[in-house]
C-alpha cells in the first residue's frame, strides 16, 4: 500500500492506492459498485475509486466512469481514467485503500525489479482448498524461490544466503503476528495485547485485595455491635 496525492481541478487530497488485478476481487470480498473487474482489468490506465474517495473528487458514486484523475507519487505520476468504484472496507478492515490500480502497469513499470526473483516488495494472497495441510503445503514451498535463484544466478553465492523460506500464514493472523525474523513469524503487535493483559490482571489482583482490606476494616469498627 502506498499513498500519493489525487486531484482534480482545484481538489487535491492524500491517498493511499494498492496495485491489484481481477484475481484480487475473486480473493477478497470488495464490492463494485459501478463497473466490474473485467473492465478494470482491460484498462491498464483505469482506477477504481473508493466510494468516499469518489464523493471528494465528484460529490457522487455513479456516472463517473471515464473521468481522468491525476496521480501524483514518483513514476507513476500521471493521468488516469476512472474504471468505476467500489465500496470503501469497514473501519476495522486492515487494508484501507482508497484507490485500486491495475497490477498491469505496475509490472510494465517495475519489469525488471519483477523479474528478479530475490525481490520480496509485493504480497501475494492464496485461497486455499478446504482441508489443505498447512504445515505440508509449507514445506512444498519453502525452497521454491531458492531453487529459482539456484536455476537464474547460480554464480552468486551470497544471494542464496540472503534468501529466505517460502510461508503462508492465515490472512486473519496479520494484523496482530507482523513481525518476522529469520523466515518465521516472531511477535508482532500481540506482545502489546499481552503486555496490558498482564497489567489488566494486575490491576484487577490490586483492586481485589484493596476491597478486603476495605471491607475488613469496616467489619472491625462494627465489632462492638456485632
Amino acid at each position: 500500500e502506498s499513498a500519493g496525492i489525487i486531484s482534480i481541478d482545484n481538489k487535491r487530497f492524500k491517498a493511499s492506492s494498492e496495485y491489484v488485478d481481477e484475481n484480487f476481487f475473486k480473493v477478497f470480498s470488495y464490492i463494485i459498485l459501478d463497473g466490474n473487474a473485467t473492465g478494470f482489468a482491460s484498462d491498464l490506465y483505469g482506477v477504481l475509486l473508493s466510494d468516499k474517495m469518489a464523493l471528494k473528487l465528484f460529490g457522487a458514486t455513479q456516472n463517473i466512469r471515464g473521468k481522468t484523475v491525476e496521480w501524483n507519487r514518483g513514476e507513476f505520476t500521471g493521468s488516469y481514467v476512472v474504471s468505476g468504484v467500489f465500496q470503501s472496507p469497514p473501519s476495522n478492515a486492515t487494508d484501507q485503500p482508497d484507490l485500486l490500480f491495475n497490477y498491469k502497469m505496475y509490472a510494465s513499470k517495475e519489469a525488471k525489479d519483477l523479474a528478479f526473483w530475490g525481490s520480496n516488495n509485493q504480497y501475494t494472497y492464496l485461497l486455499l482448498k478446504k482441508g489443505t495441510d498447512v504445515n505440508a503445503f509449507n514445506k512444498k514451498i519453502k525452497d521454491f524461490t531458492k531453487e529459482k535463484i539456484k536455476q537464474f544466478y547460480p554464480d552468486d553465492k551470497g544471494l542464496l544466503h540472503w534468501e529466505g523460506d517460502i510461508f503462508v500464514q492465515k490472512y486473519s493472523d496479520r494484523y496482530l503476528h507482523n513481525n518476522y525474523v529469520n523466515g518465521t513469524v516472531n511477535g508482532g503487535r500481540i506482545e502489546y495485547v499481552k503486555l496490558f493483559s498482564i497489567i489488566a490482571i494486575f490491576i484487577l489482583v490490586i483492586a481485589c485485595i484493596n476491597f478486603m482490606n476495605l471491607s475488613t476494616a469496616k467489619a472491625s469498627r462494627r465489632m462492638k455491635e456485632v
